[in-house]
C-alpha cells in the first residue's frame, strides 16, 4: 500500500508536497517503490550532515539540490550542489556528498 511518503512508477507524487509536509524532519522524505534497477528518495539533511564517504558498487547516483547549498566530493573532485544543481555520481567512485 503506498502512503504520502512513497509513490510507483505508475501513481506520480508532488514532491513540493513532500518536503511540505515534512515540516523540519530530516532523513528520507519520500521514496519511490519500484525494481531494483532503479532507486529514487528524497532526502533532507540538517547543517552539517550528509552522507559519509564511501565506495558506492551498487548504483550510480544522481543527486539534485532542492534547496540550501552543498559540497558534494566525487572521487576527490568537488562540485558545488544548489537548488537547481545535477551532481552525477558514477557507480565504483569515492564520493563524499
Amino acid at each position: 500500500m503506498r502512503d504520502a511518503n512513497s509513490a510507483s512508477p505508475e501513481c506520480p507524487v508532488n514532491l513540493k508536497d513532500a518536503v511540505a509536509t515534512a515540516g523540519d524532519c530530516a532523513g528520507v522524505l519520500w521514496t519511490l517503490d519500484a525494481t531494483g534497477d532503479l532507486n529514487a528518495n528524497l532526502v533532507r539533511f540538517g547543517t552539517g550532515q550528509g552522507v559519509e564517504e564511501h565506495i558506492n558498487d551498487e548504483i550510480e547516483v544522481i543527486v539534485v539540490g532542492v534547496s540550501g547549498a552543498e559540497i558534494v566530493t566525487v572521487d576527490q573532485q568537488e562540485h558545488n550542489l544548489s537548488a537547481g544543481m545535477l551532481v552525477f555520481i558514477p557507480k565504483g567512485l569515492d564520493t563524499r556528498p
